[in-house]
C-alpha cells in the first residue's frame, strides 16, 4: 500500500523529519541506507485442521448448525455479489482491490465449508474460518479477519449453547 501526507512545513520541520534516528519503522532518506527492522513474533499453535484434512463425513447439522450454515452462506454470498461496487469504492481511497479480496475469501469460506467446518460448532466453525481467511485473502485484511475470528473463537469456545444475541456479544467482543 501507499500513503500520502501533505502538511505544511518550513525548513525547520523539513529538517526535522530528516534528522537521523534509530526508529525501526522510520524511513532513512537520503542521506543513508539501512535494513528493514526485524521484530521475531511467536505463532501460538492453531487448533484449526491442517490443511490437508477433511471432516471425513458431513455431520448432520444440529439447529444450530443449519442456523450458523445459512448464516455463513448469506453473508459469503452478499460479499460475492458486492465484489465490483467494493472494488469502485475501494478505488477511491485505496488501491481498489477490496471486493476481489473479500471474493476470494468468502468463495472459499463457501467451498471450506463443505469439508472443514464442524458446523454443529460454533466456535471452531469461527475458528476454520479464521484459518480460510487467513490463506486466501493477502495484506492487512486477511491478517485482520483472522485475528477477529480467533478473538471471537476465545469467546465462543466458553459457550455452547449461543443465542443470536450471545452471538452479537461475542463479535464485539472480538472488535
Amino acid at each position: 500500500g501507499l500513503s500520502i501526507t501533505i502538511m505544511r512545513s518550513d525548513e525547520n520541520i523539513l529538517q526535522r523529519l530528516d534528522a537521523p534516528t534509530k526508529a525501526p519503522a522510520w524511513p532513512v532518506g537520503s542521506e543513508g541506507n539501512r535494513p528493514p527492522a526485524k521484530f521475531p513474533v511467536a505463532v501460538p499453535p492453531s487448533p484449526s485442521m491442517k490443511d490437508d484434512e477433511i471432516l471425513s463425513e458431513r455431520q448432520e447439522l444440529s439447529k444450530q448448525g443449519c442456523m450458523l450454515e445459512a448464516a455463513i452462506e448469506a453473508a459469503a454470498k452478499e460479499l460475492i455479489d458486492l465484489k465490483d461496487n467494493l472494488n469502485d469504492w475501494d478505488s477511491k481511497v485505496g488501491d481498489g482491490d477490496c471486493g476481489t479480496t473479500m471474493y476470494r475469501g468468502a468463495t472459499a469460506i463457501l467451498e471450506d465449508m463443505k469439508t472443514r467446518y464442524h458446523l454443529n460448532d460454533a466456535a471452531g466453525t469461527v475458528n476454520e474460518i479464521g484459518s480460510t481467511i487467513r490463506k486466501v485473502m493477502g495484506g492487512t485484511s486477511g491478517i485482520l479477519y483472522d485475528i477477529l475470528c480467533k478473538a471471537a473463537y476465545a469467546s465462543l469456545k466458553q459457550n455452547k449453547n449461543i443465542t443470536a444475541y450471545e452471538c452479537k456479544i461475542y463479535v464485539h467482543q472480538s472488535l
